[in-house]
């Protein structure tokens, strides 16, 4: 039995981390976890949804085209189909300054990328905005 003013152990896996199942039946059941007493759910919402304006379907596909024009340039670097970016400019009709800027766009995080998709990325984020971003 515990000691008094203890709260009982909770059951952990050998890691010695609660699962979400297990912290949905510890915490979600009705009752919230507490040093002295238990006290009954209140309810209501973890976080407030987003008020911001969501990006919009025409920038979120150019920044998606551009990152997969980049990640293609760089592929075909790799594979041997292209030389340098000047053959990547001459190929595109584009200046090798350009291709130099949107290459480093093939090696963004997988987060950011995941945020584009979705739309929660910045409204204002456009391709050049986040090819200079990048080092």
């Amino acid at each position: 039995m515990p000691s008094r003013g203890r709260v009982p152990a909770i059951p952990r896996p050998s890691a010695g981390f609660l699962t979400r199942g297990e912290a949905a039946l510890a915490f979600g059941a009705g009752v919230t976890a507490c040093a002295r007493r238990p006290r009954p759910y209140a309810g209501g919402i973890l976080h407030a949804p987003s008020t911001k304006p969501a990006m919009s379907p025409e920038r979120r596909d150019a920044l998606l085209a551009a990152i997969a024009k980049a990640r293609g340039w760089i592929e075909g670097i790799r594979l041997g189909r292209f030389a340098s970016f000047a053959e990547i400019a001459e190929h595109e009709a584009q200046g090798e300054r350009h291709i130099r800027l949107l290459a480093p766009l093939a090696l963004l995080s997988p987060r950011i990328i995941a945020a584009i998709v979705n739309a929660t990325a910045p409204t204002d984020l456009t391709v050049t905005g986040l090819a200079k971003a990048l080092p």
